[in-house]
């Protein structure tokens, strides 16, 4: 099976609902689809990689998602 990339859009004024503090919405996908070789990407990727051009980063994974 060949992996699929989601890359996931928020405000930030709904990051409660990505936070796997709170509600972790990410995380539940996560768990939910980890049998079907599902990737997900969003913007707490880039706290990872301090010094990249954010920009550029996240049209990059825009582009590679399905």
């Amino acid at each position: 099976m060949e992996t699929i990339r989601i890359f996931v859009s928020y405000s930030h004024e709904d990051c409660e609902w990505i936070d796997s503090r709170k509600h972790g919405l990410i995380r539940f996908l996560a768990d939910s689809l980890e049998h079907q070789e599902v990737v997900f990407w969003y913007d707490h990727a880039l706290r990872r990689s301090p010094g990249v051009e954010f920009e550029e980063k996240i049209l990059r994974e825009i582009e590679r998602s399905d």
